[in-house]
């Protein structure tokens, strides 16, 4: 019994691990039409948060590696911590040249299918989602709203009533005003929790 549950955990795993990289090749591998395949399929968001979703693949595969080769064991932490950075808002231009280069190298050198094929979200999406990575380390923002640190709460005093029900739900005590009044969020204090905009009925928080 105790063999029999091995092979079954051992056939599970490798089937996974089959169809994460058919995935990843399928995909990530093609150089033209996700763009194209995104937006004519209605995915819009899916297509504006190709840096977020880069990071949640390598995430995983730099959990998964077995750590027996230099480049995906390093490579991949390295990578990580260069998306990991941009998506904080403390990314340079250089760093994009940074990432093409030694997604490269980790797709030449190492050993296994996993380390070959994990540089390929972050290179494919460089190759044509460049500009979404550029507004991350030039501009400072994201058009998916996927990235905390690059978001601003503001309120729009168009719509605030003063209520003074985002004021009382803010774990940061980082909006204030009079009751009736329009409100206003310290940005300095502001956690970008998003309780503001969950309890706001009237549609007054504004994210950008």
């Amino acid at each position: 019994l105790l063999i029999d549950t091995c092979l079954f955990f051992c056939f599970f795993s490798f089937f996974f691990f089959f169809c994460y990289l058919l995935f990843l090749f399928f995909f990530f591998q093609a150089e033209d039409g996700i763009r194209d395949f995104c937006l004519s399929r209605g995915l819009g968001d899916v297509y504006k948060r190709q840096v977020s979703v880069s990071r949640f693949y390598l995430d995983f595969t730099v959990e998964e590696s077995c750590g027996k080769c230099t480049p995906c064991r390093i490579g991949n932490k390295r990578l990580l911590e260069l998306l990991n950075k941009i998506t904080e808002g403390r990314g340079t231009e250089k760093d994009l040249d940074t990432l093409a280069t030694l997604g490269q190298v980790i797709k030449d050198t190492a050993l296994c299918g996993l380390g070959q094929t994990s540089p390929n979200p972050v290179l494919s999406t460089l190759d044509n989602f460049y500009d979404e990575y550029l507004e991350h380390v030039r501009d400072k923002t994201c058009r998916a709203k996927q990235c905390k640190s690059l978001l601003t709460y503001t309120i729009n005093p168009e719509y605030c009533i003063g209520c003074h029900l985002c004021a009382k739900n803010c774990p940061a005590d980082a909006i204030s005003g009079l009751v009736r009044k329009p409100h206003v969020i310290n940005p300095d204090k502001c956690i970008k929790c998003g309780m503001c905009m969950a309890r706001c009925k009237f549609k007054a928080i504004l994210v950008c």
